[in-house]
């Protein structure tokens, strides 16, 4: 990626990031140097830019909404006061 491409970020605890300015600022490398000498480094590998598949944000037709309480049960906690408040609150279709 060329300098044009890319923005170096210099953070504090010796840490520099480089973000893709054209891609929404998105990390595409991190350099993190510890006081003890050790270093950690990401990179990223792959990138696809433009809107995403819209099936990634499709709900399976399996999935069924559900007030608190069923979820908090499913997970072994009691959630029967908070159903109140997930009606009050919820967006209706």
């Amino acid at each position: 990626m060329s300098s044009q491409e890319a923005a170096k970020v210099v953070l504090r605890g010796g840490i520099s990031q480089w973000r893709a300015v054209n891609a929404g600022c998105a990390l595409v490398r991190q350099v993190a140097a510890f006081s003890e000498g050790d270093v950690s480094e990401k990179e990223l590998v792959w990138i696809h830019l433009g809107e995403p598949d819209p099936s990634l944000f499709e709900i399976p037709t399996a999935y069924a909404e559900v007030v608190p309480s069923v979820l908090y049960r499913m997970k072994g906690k009691l959630g029967d006061a908070k159903d109140e408040l997930y009606k009050q609150r919820r967006i209706k279709p």
